[in-house]
């Protein structure tokens, strides 16, 4: 029995060796395109940017006017809620069954977009600028209805005084859904 082993070794060897690329091959092509309830090919998510690297010297959107950094960071957080309902939407893609999606389509955000901004800001006389934001959004659904809303939300921004540009205290991603209503 053992010749017969020792025969079929290199043989065995090789079937083994096929067997294990064939199945590294398998798991590859699964990585390259998403499969979708139905055996289609599904949208890939998009990218992440990974986080800025800021180290000792701050690579800011912070501006020489409280007002200024107030227009970024309003333009950035809208962006950021953008980004996060692509991913969303990319997630029922890959993963909801369709008919549930299209169930719900009518209140899926697909973009949210500044329609105006009349926030009132109080300056203090300690370099704080603070404000109940106040401004109109244009939500577009995944079926591709449109609803304008306001949304307010507390801000405040101070002065630093080494760089003498305006950060914004205790910045977050701007949540639509808490802070917008009709």
């Amino acid at each position: 029995m053992s010749d017969i082993w020792k025969a079929g070794s290199s043989r065995r060897n090789m079937l083994v060796g096929m067997a294990l690329l064939a199945g590294v091959m398998v798991i590859l092509s699964a990585c390259g395109a998403p499969q979708v309830a139905g055996g289609g090919q599904g949208n890939a998510l998009p990218t992440v940017r990974p986080a800025e690297n800021i180290g000792s010297g701050a690579k800011t959107a912070a501006k020489d006017s409280y007002q200024a950094t107030w227009d970024s960071y309003l333009r950035d957080s809208l962006a950021a809620a953008n980004q996060t309902q692509d991913i969303k939407i990319g997630l029922f893609q890959r993963y909801e069954k369709p008919s549930i999606t299209a169930q719900n389509i009518g209140g899926i955000i697909k973009t949210v977009d500044l329609v105006q901004d009349n926030t009132k800001w109080n300056v203090s006389a300690t370099n704080t600028a603070s404000a109940m934001a106040d401004f109109d959004v244009k939500m577009t659904f995944a079926n591709g209805d449109t609803d304008t809303r306001n949304c307010k939300v507390q801000v405040a921004i101070e002065l630093n005084p080494e760089d003498k540009f305006w950060y914004v205290i205790n910045p977050a991603p701007l949540a639509v859904q808490s802070v917008c209503g009709r």
